[in-house]
């Protein structure tokens, strides 16, 4: 997912990465990767990379 990569190399804010993905805004994004995952998106993108028990989290997206 190009949002997603763009938002781990800094070039995209979150915001603007759910708003790519058709969230109304990025609180909207925040509780549906809390009621999934228990995480914020802000802390579950980078610890899914280097965390092998995120493993999941990788192909979700």
């Amino acid at each position: 997912m190009q949002a997603r990569d763009d938002t781990l190399a800094g070039k995209l804010s979150l915001g603007e990465a759910a708003y790519r993905q058709g969230y109304s805004d990025q609180a909207h994004l925040s509780r549906d990767a809390r009621d999934l995952s228990g995480i914020s998106p802000s802390t579950l993108l980078p610890e899914r990379l280097g965390h092998e028990s995120y493993w999941v989290y990788r192909i979700w997206h």
